[in-house]
C-alpha cells in the first residue's frame, strides 16, 4: 500500500489536474506575487487612480485580497471608502487576480440587493483564459496585464 502512494501522481503534477484548476492555481499565485513586497504601493496607487478616474468614491471587495484592496485604497485616497450595505450609491467592486468572473458578479449582485444603484469591477488583473471567455459587454476594467513585465494597461 505504502510503495502505491509513492508511486502515484501528485495532485499538482503535470496533467493531473484539469485547466481550470491550473488557471485558478496560477491566478493565486500571481496575486501573491503583486500583493506582497515591493509591488505592492504600486498596485495600490494605480487602482486608486483609476477608481478615482472612474469617478467612484463606495468600494466593495470581492475576495479576502479584494477586502485587503480596498482597505489599502480606502487608506491611500480620501476620496475611496469601503461601501457601507443599504446606501443608495455607485459601488466599484475591487479584486485582486481573477481566473474568472464569478466572484465579481456575486459580489456586484450582493451590492444591488442590499442597495447599490450601480455596480462596476476593477482588478489588479484578469487571467487570459478567462479574458478568452468573457463577455463583451462585461464591465470589466484590468489594471495589469498577466506578462513577466506587469505593464499598466491604459
Amino acid at each position: 500500500m505504502q510503495s502505491q502512494r509513492k508511486n502515484s501522481p501528485s495532485l499538482f503534477e503535470a496533467g493531473a489536474i484539469g485547466p481550470l484548476l491550473a488557471e485558478v492555481l496560477a491566478a493565486d499565485s500571481e496575486t501573491r506575487t503583486l500583493l506582497s513586497g515591493p509591488r505592492l504601493p504600486a498596485v495600490v496607487d494605480a487602482l486608486v487612480s483609476q477608481a478615482e478616474r472612474l469617478g467612484y468614491g463606495a468600494l466593495l471587495g470581492a475576495s479576502a485580497a479584494g477586502h485587503n484592496l480596498v482597505g489599502a485604497m480606502s487608506y491611500r485616497s480620501s476620496k475611496l471608502r469601503p461601501w457601507t450595505p443599504h446606501e443608495d450609491e455607485r459601488v466599484l467592486v475591487i479584486d485582486a487576480v481573477v481566473a474568472g468572473v464569478g466572484g465579481l458578479y456575486m459580489a456586484a449582485s450582493h451590492a444591488h440587493a442590499l442597495g447599490a444603484t450601480e455596480t462596476d469591477a476593477l482588478v489588479v488583473a484578469i487571467s487570459a483564459a478567462a479574458s478568452a471567455g468573457a463577455q463583451s459587454d462585461a464591465q470589466l476594467r484590468c489594471i495589469f496585464r498577466l506578462t513577466p513585465e506587469l505593464k499598466l494597461v491604459a
